[in-house]
């Protein structure tokens, strides 16, 4: 910040439960929008929006349904973005003293695109209204001094005091001090999957060839989809996701491990299904437009798709000839079987059932509260999903797992893949059966 400004307590405290908004969703920086969520913690805001008939923990989840997903363990923000740092600037050239309500209607007199239509469900909601209540009832209190955004005062035990008028409930929790990591560690596991790998070549070449080729490919295509929602989400807007680390290709810089690629190999292993992998934490509301929504979601089975040309390459340019392929049977197969892999996950990935990129990519075209109300089920998506491939099937009729896999078989066939080879890569992958 360029000068000092005064606020009063309760613009502190929300500064302070915006910096924790923001590090539970991993955001790199605090933004207008967390520190909107922190003004609605405070009294005069709430009493503000009463006035009016507006329950202010109510805008808060719908503000809050818009964000990015709450993580396990919280990640410290660097700073403070340069949204805020004009923001509080702006309202500090209009009034001597900054409190929570005038920074609120500041953000309500020139919404930011997300913010649009969640108003748009509080007709109610009159800025002019709102900011005259709080010229009438604001008590200034103890004013503090501030020259950097994030709480750093003149004085420290004003910093401390402060806090202290924090109700318990509301106070961020200190963010968890995880383990230092040995830097050395991709190293050793890489070490210990080479040594795996050259043990399993020397007893069971055959069963090693075709793990290799399916595990190590599945994964390579999982990171492609997670970096290109990743990616299409940097041109969109949004930003951080260079500081997340999705950019990097590297799987461990993803929102959760287990759940984007272990637990697809998980599947894989258990039924041969091509599950996708969990979505990148995309912070949508930075996004320019909701058609950017679209492309994020879009983006990821276009990668896989291009996975699978490229996997299918030695099939459809004619380099696998019969003689080819029986001289090498079990690499070509498992080859096959894993575009035959890609296949499955993009016809899975394109269902429109929340929270599949199928459901994202036509979400922005729904209403809003229908759009919200869907989102409300996705975590029952996947379970849809599984259950699917788990009802019996006696071969007539209509049945939705047999005709996603005919699709898949389809792709497969029109890439040069024939179905009696993805057969003999499935079990040549599946050695257990």
């Amino acid at each position: 910040m360029s000068h000092a400004i005064n606020v009063t307590a309760d613009v502190q405290q929300a500064l302070q439960i915006a910096q924790h908004s923001a590090e539970q969703r991993h955001s790199p920086f605090v933004g207008t929008e967390h520190l909107l969520i922190g003004c609605l913690t405070t009294d005069l805001v709430q009493k503000a929006l009463a006035a009016s008939g507006i329950d202010a923990s109510t805008l808060k989840k719908a503000i809050e349904s818009e964000l990015g997903a709450l993580r396990d363990e919280p990640l410290s923000a660097k700073g403070v973005s340069p949204q805020v740092t004009k923001l509080l600037e702006r309202v500090a050239a209009q009034y001597n003293v900054v409190n929570s309500g005038y920074v609120l209607a500041a953000m309500l007199q020139e919404p930011e695109p997300y913010l649009v239509p969640i108003l748009a469900q509080f007709p109610q909601l009159n800025v002019k209204a709102f900011r005259e209540y709080v010229q009438r009832y604001a008590s200034d209190g103890k004013v503090i001094s501030i020259d950097s955004i994030g709480g750093k005062t003149k004085k420290s035990q004003q910093r401390r005091d402060n806090l202290r008028d924090v109700p318990p409930h509301l106070r961020p929790q200190r963010a968890k001090t995880s383990s230092p990591q040995n830097p050395n560690l991709p190293i050793y596991i890489g070490l210990g999957v080479l040594t795996a790998v050259l043990y399993g070549a020397m007893v069971a070449p055959a069963i090693t060839i075709a793990i290799v080729i399916v595990v190590g490919g599945w994964v390579v295509s999982l990171v492609m989809h997670e970096f290109a929602h990743a990616l299409v989400a940097y041109w969109g807007g949004d930003h951080t996701v260079v500081e997340k680390g999705y950019l990097t290709l590297n799987p461990l810089k993803y929102t959760h491990p287990l759940l984007s690629i272990g637990l697809p190999l998980f599947f894989l292993a258990i039924g041969g299904i091509g599950l996708p992998g969990g979505a990148v934490y995309i912070e949508r509301h930075r996004l320019r437009s909701k058609i950017w929504n679209s492309y994020v979601s879009a983006a990821g089975p276009i990668a896989t798709l291009i996975c699978m040309i490229i996997f299918a390459t030695p099939f459809w340019s004619g380099y696998v000839t019969w003689e080819r392929y029986f001289e090498h049977q079990v690499q070509w197969s498992s080859l096959a079987f894993l575009v035959w892999l890609q296949g499955i996950a993009i016809v899975l990935n394109l269902l429109p059932i929340p929270p599949l990129d199928g459901f994202g990519i036509i979400e922005p075209f729904l209403p809003d509260d229908l759009a919200f109300q869907l989102r409300s089920f996705g975590s029952i998506g996947f379970l849809i999903i599984i259950l699917m491939f788990w009802i019996p099937d006696n071969g007539t009729g209509f049945h939705p797992a047999r005709t996603l896999v005919e699709q898949a078989d389809r792709m497969s066939d029109q890439l040069g893949v024939e179905p009696w080879q993805i057969s003999q890569g499935y079990h040549a992958f599946r050695f257990w059966d």
